[in-house]
């Protein structure tokens, strides 16, 4: 298992002991979001055992990798932003690449011992740094972009592993956007980025299909869940509709702990699905619309891979779900038959359903004794949300009356005192 202290860590001069604490968690963290994927965590296992350094740095806005001392330098809260130049359809996404993918860029420069060579534009002269450097002219813009071999090296793994993290992916070394920093009199060209409150934030905009997507990734300190980590999808439509949000919260091996999926359509909210994985359980909550524009919910409980455990209209109680495997077909008395037909017992009417269909009479009863079922079932459910929504308006109109009382006193009260 690869952990913060099988790195040699360097600390700044001048770290308090609380600071070195929350130094190495940020890269525990780190460590643990990127080993989710097999090829990073493959990396930084053979940077391990070639006993590179992690030198934290939370003044440089940016990452490097010195190969004279075998050391990364790394920024926990640096978060460049990416604009993906590929010009392929489909590949616009931008945003910010996490602080810990940074790491795994200069990861990559500390396993890769290949010699340097710098790509030069083969339409225009040498460079006078070619004497001293190795250079290879081309003619591919992307190369050229890429600045040169290592560069392009660390940018193509690193791409493909962000991308299969979720986060913004880089087409080539040089889609990290610049900006001039530092004073008037000497300004520096830097990335332009985001002080990440963790180093595991990320986000990343896109579009597909005609929509806008938006994910946002955020650490955050343990929760009374378990959970260190939220993601946050929302999908609008070309006219900026939200169509569909969706959190997942994931605990610290990085495996999720709940999701929830909420739906709308024209701006109403028409569906939320809750996952929870420690209870294995998957809650569906439906929502139409009368003519009048009243809400009819329909609720429904399942396991992890479907199989109904409850199911709730309106204010309807819960009723457990028969499991056909349980059901002994060929033991269906008239008691039973007679018991299902009057209580509507889901068990029985299970049963009975499997009785009927050994004939095509049977189905054909079973047919038109679903469809009374459901329009009984639908008019039941109707009434109670009725009854629920006149409670409520009689409620509202309740506390409006009272407030009314409260006000008439409250300006009598005043004439008096005047």
């Amino acid at each position: 298992m690869i952990m913060a202290d099988s790195f040699k860590l360097v600390y700044p001069p001048n770290a308090t002991e609380k600071e070195k604490i929350e130094l190495k968690a940020e890269l525990e963290k780190s460590i643990n979001y990127l080993s989710q994927d097999k090829e990073a965590q493959e990396i930084l296992q053979k940077a391990i055992n070639s006993g590179v350094s992690i030198r934290f740095d939370t003044t440089e806005l940016n990452g490097g990798y010195d190969p004279s001392s075998n050391e990364i330098m790394w920024n926990p809260t640096f978060s460049p932003f990416i604009k993906n130049s590929n010009p392929t359809p489909g590949n616009n996404s931008s945003g910010y690449l996490s602080p810990a993918v940074v790491l795994l860029h200069e990861t990559v420069h500390s396993i890769d011992k290949s010699g340097k060579v710098f790509y030069v534009d083969a339409n225009k002269p040498l460079p006078t740094e070619c004497r001293q450097y190795c250079c290879k002219p081309t003619f591919d813009d992307r190369k050229l972009n890429m600045r040169n071999n290592r560069e392009e090296y660390a940018t193509e793994i690193e791409s493909r592993i962000a991308k299969r993290l979720g986060e913004p992916s880089r087409y080539t070394y040089m889609d990290i956007p610049t900006v001039n920093v530092g004073s008037a009199i000497k300004p520096v060209s830097g990335p332009m980025h985001n002080k990440a409150n963790s180093s595991i934030d990320s986000e990343i905009q896109y579009e597909k299909d005609g929509k806008y997507f938006s994910e946002y990734s955020y650490g955050h300190p343990k929760d009374v869940n378990g959970s260190i980590y939220l993601k946050k999808l929302e999908i609008q439509d070309k006219n900026g509709k939200l169509e569909t949000q969706k959190e997942t919260e994931f605990n610290e091996k990085f495996k999720p702990i709940s999701e929830v999926i909420t739906n709308y359509e024209n701006g109403r909210l028409i569906s939320i699905k809750t996952t929870d994985y420690k209870k294995e359980t998957i809650t569906t909550e439906n929502i139409r619309y009368s003519e009048n524009g009243s809400p009819i919910q329909e609720k429904s409980v399942t396991d992890l891979n479907g199989m109904p455990i409850s199911r709730v209209w309106g204010n309807a109680p819960t009723q457990p779900q028969a499991n056909p495997k349980e059901i002994d077909w060929n033991k269906i008395s008239n008691k039973d038959l007679y018991a299902a037909i009057l209580s509507g017992d889901t068990q029985s009417r299970a049963a009975l359903a499997a009785s009927f269909a050994q004939s095509d009479a049977g189905m054909a009863l079973k047919a038109r004794g679903a469809e009374l079922y459901a329009e009984q079932q639908a008019e039941q459910r109707q009434q109670a949300f009725q009854r629920e929504w006149e409670q409520m308006q009689e409620q509202a109109e309740q506390r409006r009356q009272q407030e009314a009382e409260q006000q008439q006193s409250q300006s009598l009260s005043r004439g008096i005192r005047r």
